[in-house]
C-alpha cells in the first residue's frame, strides 16, 4: 500500500505485452492462484483472482484494498494501516489513530502532496474511507504476531 510495484506474471492462458493499469493488490494473489490451479480456498479470500485480466478479458475494477498491521516492538507505535486505490487515487488510513495520507494520483503521480486533511479533498477522503470501512469484518489479522512484526 506505501508503494506502486510492478509485476510479471507468466504462463498458459497469460497474454504476452499486455500492460494492465487497473488497480489490483497483493491481496488478489492467492485467488489468482487458487483459480489457475482449479482449486478451492479453504478460508475467506479478501482478494479477487486477476485471471480474467491476464486471460485478455475486460473487466473494470473501481478499487483495490491493501493492509498492514504493525506492533509498536516494529515502529515504536502500534499501527493497522489500511489502503484503497483507485485509478485516481491513493488513501492510506490507520484506524488506531485515524491520521491518514491521500494522494491525487492523476495531479501528484509521484505522491508528494498530502491531500488528507485538505478541505478541497474533504467528499474524496470521505468516499475513500467509506471504501475502507466496507471491507468485511474478518479483514485483517487473523492470528497473534509473530516476531516483531
Amino acid at each position: 500500500g506505501l508503494l506502486r510495484v510492478g509485476m510479471i506474471v507468466r504462463g498458459p492462458g497469460v497474454l504476452q505485452g499486455q500492460c494492465i493499469d487497473a488497480p489490483v493488490s497483493t491481496l488478489d494473489l492467492a485467488s489468482t492462484f487458487f483459480d489457475y490451479a482449479d482449486a478451492s480456498a479453504q478460508l475467506t479470500q479478501h482478494g479477487r483472482s486477476l485471471k480474467p485480466m491476464l486471460d485478455g478479458k475486460p473487466e473494470t475494477r473501481d478499487f483495490a484494498y491493501s493492509e498492514w498491521e504493525l506492533s509498536s516492538g516494529r515502529v515504536g507505535v502500534a499501527l493497522s494501516l489500511r489502503t484503497v486505490r483507485t485509478k485516481t487515487d491513493k488513501m492510506t488510513l490507520d484506524l488506531k489513530s485515524g491520521a491518514g495520507e491521500l494522494y491525487d494520483l492523476e495531479d501528484d503521480p509521484h505522491e508528494m502532496e498530502n491531500r488528507f486533511d485538505d478541505p478541497a479533498y474533504s467528499a474524496r477522503r470521505k468516499e475513500l474511507t467509506e471504501m475502507i470501512y466496507a471491507r468485511p469484518d474478518d479483514a485483517g489479522p487473523v492470528s497473534a504476531a509473530v516476531g516483531t512484526a
